[in-house]
């Protein structure tokens, strides 16, 4: 600051948990100040990092010829570098004799040339690491480097055990390396790790980089001419040439292979697959690109676009006697190349029948390089059916049997969001939302997309359109659950009519009458449907995820409230306890009044954390929470525990040092919460994404798609 300079950003390493914390220049500074007024360069400087020392050898090494220079304050050019060999006396040595001590790697060597972190004093082993011996009587020779030049490298280190150099590495960082990939550099041999994205990044640099240990291995020292061949350790691809070069922001499927810096990469399948053209997954060059490529080896040249391998995949001839007639009479519609086939999907050629292969296959039917019969892996996307002959057949469609309702759904929307099991119609064909976890692409892909088999189900063609009428009882065209099949209710008379207004919340179990049929509304989670439309009881498709048929009615409707939600047992203990407030916060086991005279028990985990979020009497949403446990009348004896057995309380986890999972957090992959005394673990990407989700919270029902259980940090 005295001249006005820029301040800079030092880093430490924090030894308990291994991560960076960057300090301002302006604490450096105050930690230089701080450990310069000690009276004693014992005293621990401010700060100061707890890295455990190496422990100094029992034996000295033999004495070396010569002492290299000695430390002083500030280094050469206010700093030493990684294995910078320096001199000191102290108190074990005496006369010309000298201690050598290397100067550790990156980022302690930060503190070889601060005070407080002299060689031989307290915390001088934070950054520097005893040797051996040497005489400052006679002129230093350096055990690799000659009398005047600064060793930088161990004297300790062996030769590399192939003999000769590897190939430079390029200090422009513009080559790829592949994991286990050699390079030489001054004079030593790297080997790239199982992350090779980094090996060609800025502050990876072998040898000098700030984080370099963590993307390349020394694997001894070299001399002689350097190896001209590009990645040693690579083994060739097995089907020879290189496919099409990788290109950022192409649309890849799983499986497709392309080429990147000689090197041969597959896309990996779903849910991966997604990733394989984004910016940030080049193959081979990204930091992340493993989570979407799978590595095949090296290749050079260019494949053959039109030979095909002495395998099973080889050319079939046009008029094959080893096939049986197709069962169908004349020919499907003739293949053609860059159509967008579906699964199912019908060709013709060189008098063979194919049809397009269901699932993760079926995008690829019209694609180059998958041609029936003739592409080069055209038995991944298609299978024979027999051949045939005469006219084509002119209906392509005939595959699709009609949809068991008349008329067609609405027609597909394109800016609406789906649900699973949301029915549409698109140019004649009846489409189903499947259920979780992929109802999601139901918004994102058209149903006769490429990609449109991810999100929805075929059930059928149709046509006309399907009939309005929204009340079944009103007309001719009544509800279909009027079905003679169903037995007598065993109650008698019929319960309360259902509201066609859908104004009525229906509480789990609750039953209504319905066209002379008596529903039962299901438990939750199914509850919160039974008052929506498309769920109405007997009509529709969906009707069933919400009601369940009792049988049929005939009779007065009973004036009363349903009996089925009156007759409750008497809750064990005497009067009823407080009723619930929507203020207090409630543990497993609560017990609260509602509705005046029914009680509900707060349920276990992982339901608790309902209890305070939604009322008892919430007909929607309170059994998320709350259990029925009885009725109660009078009130509850305002009398402490009982002095038999003991309370039992829940357990304590506020001094656990595991943060509670907490729904409004962003969470990345690796993030560690807890839930109570569980410790779960944020997946990897792309599974990282959905832990910020509160449908995927720890513990419930679907968090094992985006955490991991860690058992060995439970608390």
């Amino acid at each position: 600051t005295r001249h006005n300079k820029p301040l800079s950003l030092c880093i430490m390493r924090n030894p308990g948990n291994d991560k960076k914390i960057v300090l301002s220049a302006a604490t450096t500074i105050a930690m230089a100040l701080a450990a310069n007024a000690q009276t004693s360069t014992t005293d621990a400087p401010t700060n100061a990092p707890t890295k455990q020392p190496t422990p100094s050898p029992t034996s000295s090494p033999t004495v070396l010829a010569g002492c290299p220079p000695l430390w002083a304050v500030g280094g050469v050019n206010s700093s030493y570098d990684p294995g910078t060999l320096v001199s000191h006396p102290d108190a074990t040595t005496g006369g010309d004799i000298r201690s050598v001590y290397e100067c550790e790697a990156a980022p302690y060597n930060l503190y070889c040339p601060q005070l407080g972190y002299e060689p031989g004093t307290r915390y001088g082993p934070q950054a520097w690491k005893r040797l051996g011996s040497c005489d400052s009587s006679v002129a230093f020779v350096s055990p690799t480097q000659g009398p005047t030049s600064s060793p930088t490298v161990s004297p300790t280190l062996g030769a590399w055990e192939k003999g000769g150099c590897p190939r430079e590495f390029d200090d422009t960082l513009a080559t790829t390396y592949g994991t286990d990939e050699a390079v030489a550099r001054a004079g030593t041999v790297y080997g790239c790790g199982v992350e090779p994205g980094r090996c060609n990044q800025a502050g990876y640099e072998p040898g000098t980089g700030q984080e370099w240990d963590t993307a390349w291995t020394v694997l001894g020292s070299c001399t002689g001419t350097i190896v001209p061949t590009v990645s040693p350790t690579g083994v060739a691809w097995e089907k020879g040439g290189c496919p099409g070069a990788y290109a950022t922001g192409t649309t890849y499927t799983e499986g497709q292979a392309i080429e990147n810096g000689g090197n041969v990469f597959e896309c990996k399948p779903w849910p991966h697959v997604q990733l394989c053209g984004q910016a940030g997954y080049e193959p081979g060059a990204s930091l992340h690109w493993d989570a979407a490529w799978t590595r095949l080896g090296t290749c050079d040249g260019t494949m053959n676009p039109t030979s095909i391998p002495s395998s099973s995949r080889s050319s079939l001839p046009t008029s094959s006697p080893s096939f049986a007639r197709w069962e169908l009479e004349g020919c499907p519609p003739v293949f053609a190349l860059q159509t967008a086939y579906k699964a199912g999907e019908r060709v013709a050629l060189q008098g063979l029948v194919f049809e397009c292969k269901d699932g993760a296959a079926s995008p690829h039917c019209g694609q180059a390089g998958y041609e029936p019969g003739t592409g080069q892996e055209w038995d991944t996307a298609w299978k024979i059916l027999g051949s045939c002959t005469g006219t084509i057949a002119p209906t392509p469609a005939v595959t699709i049997e009609k949809w068991e309702n008349v008329g067609c759904p609405e027609d597909y929307d394109g800016s609406a969001t789906y649900d699973a099991n949301s029915i549409v119609a698109l140019t004649g064909v009846v489409y189903q939302c499947k259920p979780h976890p992929d109802t999601g692409f139901c918004k994102m892909h058209n149903p006769d997309s490429e990609w449109g088999y991810l999100g929805w189900k075929t059930l059928g063609s149709c046509t006309g359109t399907l009939s309005p009428t929204a009340n079944p009882t009103k007309g001719p065209t009544s509800s279909p659950s009027l079905s003679p099949t169903y037995n007598q209710w065993d109650k008698a008379g019929c319960p309360p009519s259902f509201d066609e207004s859908l104004g009525t919340a229906y509480a789990a179990l609750e039953t209504v009458a319905r066209g002379g049929v008596v529903y039962e509304c299901k438990p939750w989670p199914n509850n919160p449907q039974c008052n929506q439309a498309g769920w109405e009881p007997g009509m529709g498709e969906l009707w069933r995820d919400a009601w369940t048929v009792l049988g049929s009615c005939t009779g007065t409707i009973a004036p009363t409230t349903s009996p089925t939600r009156v007759v409750l047992p008497t809750w064990e203990k005497v009067g009823c306890p407080e009723e619930y407030d929507a203020s207090k916060t409630y543990a497993a086991g609560d017990a609260v009044s509602a509705y005046g005279s029914r009680v509900f028990e707060c349920k276990p985990w992982p339901d608790t954390g309902f209890c305070d979020m939604f009322s008892p009497e919430d007909a929607a949403h309170g059994g998320m929470g709350w259990n029925t446990v009885g009725g109660c009348t009078g009130t509850f004896a305002p009398t402490g525990a009982p002095t038999g057995a003991p309370v039992t309380t829940a357990p304590d986890f506020s001094d656990c040092a595991v943060p509670p999972y907490d729904v409004s957090a962003n969470y990345g992959a690796g993030a560690i919460v807890r839930v109570d005394g569980d410790v779960y673990r944020c997946k990897p990407i792309p599974f990282s994404l959905w832990c910020n989700n509160p449908g995927y919270m720890p513990g419930t029902t679907h968090s094992g798609d985006a955490w991991d259980l860690d058992t060995s940090l439970a608390c």
